[in-house]
């Protein structure tokens, strides 16, 4: 069957010639090159193998470096703790089994966890009291995971910063000086018109100023195959003529209202005239600036064991399996969906999350990234279950369809 890429944040960075952090040393000399500067691997399988990889890593908190892909080597390249837990994480890899497709491994040492570099742009960038007088300079700070070091985006002061991030972390930094800092993508968190599924709605002319959305988008819909400007989001987010704010403006009003008839399901308008939604949902963490195509829906309950996608403003990207299709949440009969499944998209579900687009991936076309609708996210627990109506269900609530083709 095929599969579709998913490529995590480690393997979307493929720069030839970049070199290892200075407190890493490689472990096994490198692998074959590939010929004629063509990178000799099958990248849906690294994909895949690196997904698995970030699985392994992520019990071993204090022996791991991270892990990243050398294109140069067509290998991934898994960094160790120098301590007890990396020497364990080293020997579960060396004794787990290889897949079909995957690439060579290759160890090298170091003396800082990727937990504690995480922990670290973490702190320099909640506040900017380490940086002193300079702390207007600082636009934001992040973390190279393929180099293992932290970044300072600023406007200037790089000397002063460096030597003041170090103070307060015990890393040494690099600064990035630009005028305006890091400019916002298109994302989840920053849509404009054709507004997409998945995508952050706030309750209040308060708009974005607050991290945690009010409810999601969902998707695209068309009455009669000639009106399609309408976007779903759950009933219970507010009633008829509620307003929902993006980005510091009203872009959308709740038009329709079907939670009262007993689907937990509402169709939203645009507020401005000319602006409209798209068939595409946000597809990744809550800021996320991939997109996918929907291309195909369900047509009954989905079968119990098969597997999901939430992609709600909050929780982000959560991949759960099918446990029941005769549970209800609410009072109402939904789909229950178990989000503890080994999988590296696992999480919970979040309050803001509810109007998310349920999806699986469309084997039926040729591109690799068509998902189908499968459900309107509804309810959760935050932990591990969520519950969400069938996407035939909210198409006869609401008598509309979802647009499955063009924009």
């Amino acid at each position: 069957m095929r599969r579709p890429v998913l490529i995590l944040g480690s393997v979307l960075l493929l720069l030839a010639g970049m070199g290892h952090p200075a407190d890493a040393a490689p472990d096994e000399a490198p692998g074959p090159r590939a010929g004629a500067g063509t990178l000799a691997v099958d990248i849906d399988a690294v994909s895949r193998q690196n997904e698995r990889l970030e699985a392994l890593l992520a019990g071993h908190r204090a022996g791991s470096g991270g892990t990243y892909f050398d294109e140069a080597t067509g290998q991934l390249v898994v960094r160790y703790v120098d301590n007890a837990d990396g020497a364990s994480l080293k020997a579960r890899l060396d004794a787990t089994a290889r897949h079909a497709g995957d690439v060579g491994i290759r160890f090298e040492r170091t003396t800082t966890s990727i937990d504690s570099l995480r922990a670290a742009a973490r702190k320099l960038d909640d506040s900017r009291d380490w940086a002193g007088p300079h702390a207007g300079r600082v636009h934001q700070v992040t973390l190279d995971e393929l180099r293992a070091q932290l970044v300072i985006h600023a406007s200037g002061e790089a000397g002063q910063l460096t030597a003041a991030a170090t103070r307060a972390t015990g890393f040494t930094p690099r600064v990035s000086v630009t005028a305006t800092g890091i400019v916002q993508q298109i994302s989840r968190r920053n849509d404009v018109s054709l507004y997409n599924g998945g995508m952050a709605l706030w309750s209040g002319s308060d708009g974005s100023g607050s991290d945690s959305a009010f409810c999601t988008t969902g998707f695209r819909m068309t009455r009669g195959g000639t009106n399609s400007n309408w976007m779903t989001t759950a009933g219970h987010c507010g009633p008829n003529g509620r307003i929902f704010w993006h980005n510091g403006r009203a872009v959308a009003r709740v038009s329709s209202n079907y939670e009262p008839l007993g689907t937990d399901v509402a169709m939203l308008a645009p507020w401005v005239d000319g602006e409209a939604f798209s068939r595409y949902i946000w597809f990744g963490p809550t800021n996320t600036s991939t997109k996918r195509g929907v291309t195909g829906k369900n047509t009954t309950w989905p079968a119990v064991g098969s597997a999901v996608y939430v992609s709600g403003a909050n929780g982000g990207l959560v991949h759960g399996l099918v446990t029941s299709t005769t549970e209800t949440c609410a009072g109402m009969r939904m789909v229950q969906v178990d989000t503890r499944t080994g999988h590296a998209n696992d999480g919970a579900t979040l309050g803001g999350d509810s109007g998310a687009p349920v999806v699986r991936w469309n084997t039926a076309t040729s591109d690799t990234t068509d998902v189908v609708a499968v459900g309107s996210h509804a309810c959760g627990d935050g932990y591990t279950t969520s519950y969400f109506v069938p996407i035939h269900q909210v198409e006869a609530a609401t008598d509309a369809t979802v647009v499955v083709g063009g924009n």
